[in-house]
């Protein structure tokens, strides 16, 4: 062996020890540096998935509005019309084949990009009382109660303001009483933005919703699901659940490793606020878009895709599944709402480009 492939063959491995003691000696100090943000907890847990069957009834769905409406959340109907909440801070109606605004509840902003959600406001969940009032949660700028008929509109829990120590952070969704005026609502989160939404997936949870009664401060399992429920509704005496993601195994196996997730939050939050200078010394629209997708839902959808399909449960009062619509031919996914509507089902997401339809069955 000649002295020159000595050299290289010691500059290799020089550089390979380099690397790694610069990696045995960051890794820990990101893990264990007191301080760092995000301030959260991180636990193991092991998912427990619910199998269940995928029968085909939402195969074939249609994709309305393809490109036009972007994350259509939550979707109901009042009046026999249609709603939607979607990106752009708009709850829209449908009317005459055309999505229309009907409310927003944030500021003039340029809808088209998502960079600007927290301006534009984000609805999330909505629901319309017995009086026809319309009360809605807006992710960045709390609970709404509105008359859409003549235009007033109320802000009745503001993020400001603090309620038991912490501020509304994600207000997210909205049941209403059928003989009062009384209205609940949920907290995703008491730490994180909307759209520093994946630390709170990667953290143990911080979210709540306040009632009142003699099982207050009880949690009970309730009914094993096959994947993360997001909004659930009540319907005749079943509880309509969709949900929004399937775990995989890339999810199923962070979740049993709180010291990854603990290092994944803390690296993104100290990329972000690098970008977050970075942008402040030189404005930039790139460091604009990297500061957003850091930390964003999105980017898990980027990162790790989740498996696609579309599942919708009914459950009825005792937890105890009853019927299942899913699709089996991957065209839709990330379903986190479902009414039935003129002969079909419509299914929102927060992440789809589009509203998506199916013939009823």
């Amino acid at each position: 062996m000649s002295e020159e492939t000595i050299d290289d063959s010691c500059s290799v491995l020089s550089s390979i020890t380099q690397v790694i003691a610069v990696i045995c000696i960051v890794v820990p100090l990101i893990c264990f540096m007191p301080g760092l943000p995000p301030d959260m907890t991180f636990s193991y847990h092991k998912l427990t998935v619910q199998p269940v069957t995928l029968n085909g009834k939402l195969n074939n769905a249609e994709k309305l509005f393809l490109n036009q409406v972007k994350g259509p959340e939550d979707v109901v109907v009042h009046n026999n019309e249609l709603y939607t909440s979607s990106h752009g801070g708009s709850i829209k109606k449908l009317s005459n084949g055309k999505l229309i605004s009907v409310i927003k509840f944030g500021k003039d902003c340029n809808e088209e990009t998502i960079m600007e959600e927290d301006i534009c406001g984000r609805p999330l969940g909505f629901r319309f009382n017995r009086k026809g009032l319309l009360y809605a949660a807006d992710a960045y700028y709390g609970i709404y109660k509105a008359n859409l008929s003549n235009g007033d509109v109320e802000a009745i829990v503001s993020k400001n303001v603090p309620i038991d120590g912490f501020n509304p952070m994600i207000p997210n969704s909205i049941a209403l009483s059928k003989k009062t005026d009384d209205f609940f609502w949920t907290d995703s989160s008491t730490t994180h933005l909307l759209k520093d939404g994946l630390y709170t997936f990667l953290g143990d949870g911080n979210g709540r919703y306040n009632l009142k009664g003699s099982n207050t401060g009880k949690v009970e399992v309730f009914s094993n699901l096959p994947g993360f429920p997001d909004n659930v509704d009540y319907v005749d005496g079943r509880f309509i659940v969709s949900i929004v993601m399937k775990p995989d195994k890339f999810i199923e196996t962070l979740s049993e490793w709180p010291i990854v997730k603990k290092f994944a939050a803390r690296t993104m939050s100290l990329v972000e606020y690098i970008v977050e200078l970075l942008d402040s010394l030189y404005p930039s629209i790139y460091f604009k878009k990297i500061n957003h997708w850091i930390g964003h839902f999105e980017s898990l959808h980027s990162i790790a895709p989740p498996p696609p399909g579309a599942i919708v449960l009914f459950i009825d009062n005792t937890g105890r599944l009853v019927q299942t619509l899913s699709t089996n031919d991957n065209n839709i996914g990330g379903i986190s709402s479902m009414t039935f509507f003129q002969g079909h089902y419509y299914l929102g997401s927060p992440f789809n480009p589009f509203l998506a339809r199916v013939k009823a069955s």
